[in-house]
């Protein structure tokens, strides 16, 4: 799954909800689910995916998802 959020975080919340209800069902029948998260500005990328896990944690036996190194990701230029 990959989601591209939007600079609005109320047109975030509306399209965010379904696909979280769609992993929670993939996850809970025993598929495997990829999940990659972008933002415009790239600097928010690490708080979506917080975001994302905390919530599919709450309705899935998942772990946490963990610290990431440095919790800043590279430059790519």
């Amino acid at each position: 799954m990959r989601f591209i959020e939007h600079v609005n975080h109320e047109i975030n919340e509306r399209c965010f909800t379904p696909l979280i209800e769609r992993l929670i069902l993939w996850i809970n029948q025993g598929k495997t689910s990829y999940r990659m998260v972008h933002t415009p500005d790239v600097r928010g990328a690490l708080k979506l995916a917080y975001r994302l896990s905390s919530r599919l944690c709450e309705h899935c036996l998942l772990s946490p998802l963990e610290a990431f190194e440095g919790e800043r990701q590279a430059r790519l230029f």
